[in-house]
C-alpha cells in the first residue's frame, strides 16, 4: 500500500491518497481546501476508483467538487452526514471558505467495504464529532484513517454543532479495542500508532 497525506487549507486538514500498489488503483480521502492540485499530481500512473469521507465539516470536503469534478468516481460519506455535502453548511459550522455542493454517490453505513484493488477498508462508524463521522480500517495493512475522531495526543472536538460527547466516548472505546501496532492517520495532525496513544488506556479494558 502507498498512502500519502497533503496537509492543506485553513486549518491544516489531512487529505490523502491511498493506493493499492499491485493493481495501481486508488482512493481519496478527505479533499480538504486546497488540495486537489497535490492529489492530481499523486495521482498520476494510479486510477482513482472512489472519493470516501471521514465526516462532512467544510475542512474536509473544500476541494470534493474540484476533485469528484475531475475524477467522475463515486463520492462516498456515511449517510447522517451526507446531508451537508449536498447542502455545505447546513450542519450550522460556520466558516468564511466556500464549498460548493456535491451529489453524493455511496451512503456508507457500519460494516460497508471500500475496495481498491486489494485493498479493503471497513467503514467504522465512529459518531461524536459528528453524527456520521467514519474511520475506515484496512485490517491487512494494520491503517486506521481515522479522520477526526481520533488525533496524536487526543480526539476531535465535542462542542460545535451535531457533535456528542457520549457518541464520542463510546467511539474512542471501539477504536482502543483495536490492535496496539495499527497506524493512526488522523484528520489534522502527524501519524501515530494506538499503542503510542498512552491516554487510551483508560478505554483498553472495557468492552465496547
Amino acid at each position: 500500500m502507498r498512502l500519502q497525506s497533503f496537509p492543506s487549507g485553513p486549518v491544516l486538514t489531512n487529505a490523502y491518497g491511498v493506493a493499492c500498489l499491485q493493481t495501481g488503483l486508488a482512493g481519496i480521502v478527505d479533499p480538504a481546501p486546497g488540495s486537489w492540485d497535490a492529489l492530481a499530481r499523486w495521482l498520476r500512473g494510479y486510477q482513482a476508483v472512489w472519493i470516501a469521507l471521514t465526516h462532512s465539516h467544510w475542512d474536509h470536503i473544500g476541494d470534493l467538487y474540484r476533485a469528484q469534478h475531475a475524477l467522475k468516481v463515486p463520492v462516498c460519506v456515511h449517510c447522517l452526514d451526507a446531508y451537508n455535502v449536498r447542502s455545505p453548511g447546513s450542519d450550522g459550522v460556520g466558516t468564511s471558505y466556500t464549498v460548493q455542493a456535491t451529489q453524493v454517490d455511496l451512503l456508507l453505513e457500519e460494516g460497508h467495504r471500500l475496495e481498491c484493488g486489494h485493498l479493503s477498508f471497513e467503514v467504522l462508524h465512529t459518531p461524536g464529532h459528528t453524527p456520521g463521522s467514519l474511520c475506515l480500517y484496512e485490517a491487512k495493512e494494520k491503517t486506521l484513517l481515522s479522520g477526526d475522531t481520533l488525533f496524536q495526543g487526543g480526539h476531535g472536538r465535542v462542542d460545535l454543532p451535531t457533535a456528542n460527547p457520549a457518541a464520542m466516548r463510546t467511539s474512542l472505546k471501539r477504536l482502543a479495542q483495536l490492535p496496539v501496532d495499527t497506524r493512526i492517520f488522523p484528520g489534522h495532525g502527524a501519524s501515530t500508532t494506538l499503542g503510542q496513544e498512552i491516554w487510551l488506556q483508560q478505554y483498553r479494558d472495557k468492552k465496547r
